[in-house]
């Protein structure tokens, strides 16, 4: 007697939003990879070596895959946060520094630009070759407003139409009269002493929660210090080594004296453009780890991911977690909102997504299925991905 089987029609789970198909590497294992590389300083090469000692080996080719296909979902991001820093910002710091990029006889020198918009943004940007006047004008195309930046020559042709106003820096006048020491010490203790003073009354007033407070305190207590130091410059100016750093350090704050007074304008003036350097030890200290960038694509990938991990520090959230959620989520959020996904709007953006979109971020092992509505219905058709450019 011959048994008939029925059949069972297989059933198929649709793929959940938050894994992205055809791919064998979770958002969360990218995240990773990036954090590693980009802000740990740890070359693909040495990611390698530990995943094999942990006892699952990642090719540094699979992991540099992994990284192109994160950076076609984000670099739109860092792009929407450079526009609307333009836009809006009252005042951008920056700064640069060399990145050497592999050629064909030797390595070629690039520049990365960091520009700090307020307390909205940190955006990091590169140049091919050395920085010139008409690259940094390109970069800074639209933007109207006031730029604390070092007295380098490329920023000059910046502030010609009154479009963009600068101030200098504070610590580079110090750095001047601290390197006169050597020879005229206490000569260049005086002014020395005068400029420690402007970041005390900086740090004191800065306690002041009200900004126009802030801005008439420390202006009131200021000013008396830089006339000082004004009357210290003329009475030493003519007797001066003309070959000494001390007459170095007096024709710098000649030079941009205008510049540097500026800051009592307004408390969003910062004294000094450190924060900007701190921005770019992470790329100086990277030099030391893997040399070069190997082309334009690894400069390309650094300023993208540099800027939404510093942005995020900035905004003191977890960089990690953040680009994991966001690597998620990005695929299927608009374009034309994707200023949202930014570190500075990450937080209400976050607090405000609907129940699709929570269930995009959420980790797959972690979505609890039993109250989802997708373990009753089936779950809608993937949105469609966000077109990246040949």
């Amino acid at each position: 007697m011959d048994v008939v089987l029925e059949s069972s029609p297989v059933v198929i789970a649709p793929l959940p939003e938050s894994v992205w198909p055809n791919f064998m590497a979770d958002p969360s294992a990218i995240a990773h990879v990036i954090i590693s590389k980009y802000d740990d300083i740890l070359p693909l090469h040495r990611q390698e070596r530990i995943s094999a000692r942990d006892g699952f080996a990642l090719p540094r080719s699979t992991q540099c895959g992994w990284l192109g296909r994160a950076h076609e979902v984000t670099y739109r991001i860092a792009d929407a946060m450079f526009t609307d820093s333009k836009a809006h910002a009252f005042c951008m710091a920056t700064d640069a520094t060399g990145a050497p990029v592999r050629a064909a006889s030797q390595c070629q020198s690039w520049d990365v630009f960091v520009f700090l918009a307020d307390r909205d943004h940190i955006v990091f940007r590169y140049v091919q070759g050395h920085a010139t006047s008409i690259k940094i004008a390109d970069l800074l195309s639209g933007f109207r407003g006031h730029l604390l930046a070092d007295a380098a020559p490329i920023y000059d042709a910046l502030f010609e139409t009154g479009d963009i106003i600068e101030h200098c820096c504070w610590y580079h006048c110090r750095r001047y009269f601290y390197r006169a020491l050597e020879t005229d010490k206490a000569l260049a203790l005086e002014p020395l002493s005068l400029i420690a003073k402007l970041f005390e009354i900086d740090r004191e007033c800065s306690t002041s929660a009200d900004p126009a407070e802030y801005t008439a305190a420390r202006a009131q207590r200021s000013k008396p210090l830089l006339q000082l130091l004004d009357q210290w410059m003329d009475r030493h100016r003519a007797s001066a080594d003309p070959r000494g750093p001390l007459d170095r350090a007096i024709g710098y704050y000649d030079n941009q004296r205008d510049a540097l007074h500026r800051f009592t304008d307004d408390s969003r003036i910062r004294l000094s453009n450190n924060l900007s350097e701190q921005q770019l030890r992470n790329l100086a200290q990277g030099r030391d780890s893997w040399n070069f960038f190997a082309n334009e694509t690894g400069v390309r990938w650094y300023t993208t991911f540099r800027s939404l991990i510093a942005s995020c520090r900035l905004h003191q959230l977890n960089a990690e977690t953040y680009l994991e959620e966001i690597l998620r989520l990005a695929p299927h959020w608009p374009v034309p909102r994707i200023l949202d996904l930014a570190p500075k709007y990450w937080a209400a953006t976050r607090s405000n997504l609907d129940a699709r979109y929570r269930a995009i971020i959420t980790r797959p092992w972690e979505f609890d299925f039993a109250s989802s509505k997708h373990h009753a219905q089936a779950t809608p058709a993937r949105a469609p991905p966000l077109a990246v450019p040949a």
